[in-house]
């Protein structure tokens, strides 16, 4: 009777057969070859498909994927990776669910070669790895012995499989990794080079997204001499530059105030310009492509007759501006203020803002105080309503460059708008001409001989004038201009106002200190209770009784 309930072997796979055919999932035959997708590398694939038993006493494919995910659930990773090797080299690969328990399982028992084979057998069969199994090799393997699989895999790409084919090598892979390196901060320059001199020897091209992460990382090291070579090399290839790389390699040199290897990089820009024109005209670029050429089109405006104009976009030349004139570079600064002048022509409102000021930056670092105002005046023209951090910059890099020269008159004349009168006040302070400035705000603002002041040009006096390193000067234009905004009814921005405040109590003025307050608490100023209690506390000391009850009553309103 127990042997009625006995099955052979045979029976078992008929059942299983039944169940699932062998070709609608598990263990396929693959062809090795990359359609194409090899960037012109070509290798021989395995034609015939094994769906077959290889001999009798193998397994068929649907029964060894069954076999190594028992392998795999039961922890056996040594056993499932001999199973894997063996069905491969007759051509059998498992399903993509599979693969990605062999990639965990082995990362999990340390077998980080295996994993990263496995995860390049992907790519070639045509399973594209999802971002968290790329994220596995990254985060659980250590950079350098990842690089060290990665080369592996190029440097053995000669060796022959059993069925006589190549052994295929995917530039998918080795982009897509290479990017998850750089990003996730776990790379080292020897370790990138190494990498791209052996994707170089192996013919293994960059992607337009790897040559700018790449690019990228060198500009961030600050290694300017990679990043140099690294897109010159590039250029000598047949290889069309992205517009977005060599924009991050002049990023890249000028932030640094390298400015011969800039203006290299320039020449290199233009040298390529044909090759990009001439992708352009390509019946099929694929999507990287087009959408990097698209860009590039908006930028350079091809649909002009002239082609000739250099073009970069505005936040890289406004960088190499700024960064040019901090390291005191003129010339460099004003080759890329001829760059800018030819792509984004000043026309009235059109101009944006940040032109006006990269340009008065430029001015006021070669010390020409006329431009500079030349060019603050053309934006007061315009409409835009410059930021105080901007402001500031021009006036750092004025005062200095016109330090312990006598400017007050030069200054003082060229005074005919808020935004004069804001700039020269700061510089005059800036440059230790207090007392003089004392005098012109006198002049142009309390006798209203030439403008009507507004609450920015009162707010800079105070900033500039409260962190003067306490002079008795200073106080005096603080005191001064205090005065002239409760006639004006002004009140300075918030933390102008906070550090006004701290300033009238250290000078006595407690009830004056207590007024701003009182006032930025009626217009729903956040002033905070800090400021309040400190006004309090010098109340209490200096015996101000009515200072104290108006204390109190405005910490009711606020709680």
């Amino acid at each position: 009777g127990g042997r009625g309930w006995e099955f052979s072997a045979s029976m078992i796979r008929t059942c299983l057969g039944v169940l699932r055919r062998p070709h609608t999932r598990g263990f396929s035959g693959a062809q090795l070859g990359l359609n194409g997708a090899g960037a012109g590398q070509s290798t021989r694939g395995v034609h015939a498909l094994h769906t077959e038993r290889p001999s009798e006493n193998s397994d068929s494919g649907y029964e060894a994927e069954l076999k190594l995910q028992d392998l795999l659930m039961r922890g056996k990773i040594r056993d499932a990776m001999q199973s894997y090797m063996l069905s491969k080299t007759y051509g059998m690969y498992p399903s993509a669910g599979t693969y990605r328990s062999m990639v965990s399982g082995s990362l999990a028992a340390g077998f980080s070669e295996f994993a990263i084979e496995t995860i390049h057998d992907m790519y070639l069969i045509g399973y594209k790895p999802p971002f968290e199994v790329l994220k596995l090799i990254t985060s659980k393997i250590e950079a350098k012995a990842l690089a060290s699989g990665v080369l592996k895999i190029l440097r053995t790409k000669e060796i022959k499989d059993l069925a006589g084919a190549m052994t295929a090598v995917h530039p998918d892979f080795f982009n897509d990794t290479l990017n998850l390196l750089v990003h996730r901060s776990k790379i080292t320059r020897d370790i990138l080079g190494e990498l791209l001199r052996e994707m170089g020897r192996n013919k293994v091209d960059l992607h337009m997204s790897s040559m700018t992460t790449v690019a990228q990382f060198f500009a961030l090291s600050h290694d300017r001499l990679a990043l140099k070579k690294f897109v010159e090399e590039l250029s000598r290839q047949s290889t069309v530059l992205p517009p977005q790389t060599i924009a991050t390699a002049l990023k890249g040199l000028a932030v640094s105030g390298f400015a011969l290897e800039t203006v290299q990089m320039l020449k290199l820009w233009d040298s390529n310009k044909e090759r990009i024109l001439q992708l352009m005209k390509l019946e099929a670029p694929d999507e990287d492509e087009a959408m990097i050429l698209e860009e590039f089109k908006q930028a350079t405006n091809l649909d002009q007759s002239r082609m000739e104009k250099l073009t970069l976009d505005l936040g890289t030349l406004h960088e190499c501006i700024h960064s040019a004139s901090r390291y005191h570079l003129e010339d460099l600064a004003m080759i890329f203020w001829g760059l800018l002048e030819k792509s984004y022509p000043i026309n009235g409102t059109t101009a944006p803002i940040d032109v006006f000021i990269a340009v008065a930056y430029v001015k006021a670092a070669q010390g020409k105080i006329g431009e500079t105002f030349k060019w603050l005046r053309k934006l007061e023209a315009c409409g835009h309503k410059p930021d105080l951090r901007d402001i500031r910059q021009v006036v750092s890099i004025l005062s200095l460059k016109n330090a312990g020269k006598q400017i007050e008159k030069p200054l003082i004349s060229r005074v005919q708008s808020v935004l004069d009168l804001n700039l020269v006040m700061a510089v005059l302070v800036r440059s230790g001409h207090a007392s003089r400035a004392i005098a012109l705000y006198d002049e142009a603002v309390t006798l209203r001989q030439r403008v009507k002041p507004n609450v920015e040009t009162m707010d800079i006096m105070l900033l500039t004038s409260l962190t003067a390193k306490g002079t008795r000067r200073a106080f005096s234009l603080c005191q001064l201009v205090v005065a002239d905004m409760e006639i004006y009814d002004l009140l300075p921005q918030t933390e102008t106002l906070r550090l006004l405040c701290l300033n009238l109590v250290k000078l006595g003025r407690v009830s004056q200190a207590l007024n701003i307050l009182e006032k930025a608490s009626e217009l729903r100023r956040p002033i905070g209770t800090w400021s309040v209690l400190y006004v309090g506390r010098a109340a209490f000391f200096q015996k101000e009784t009515d200072v104290m009850q108006r204390v109190e009553d405005l910490m009711a309103k606020l709680r």
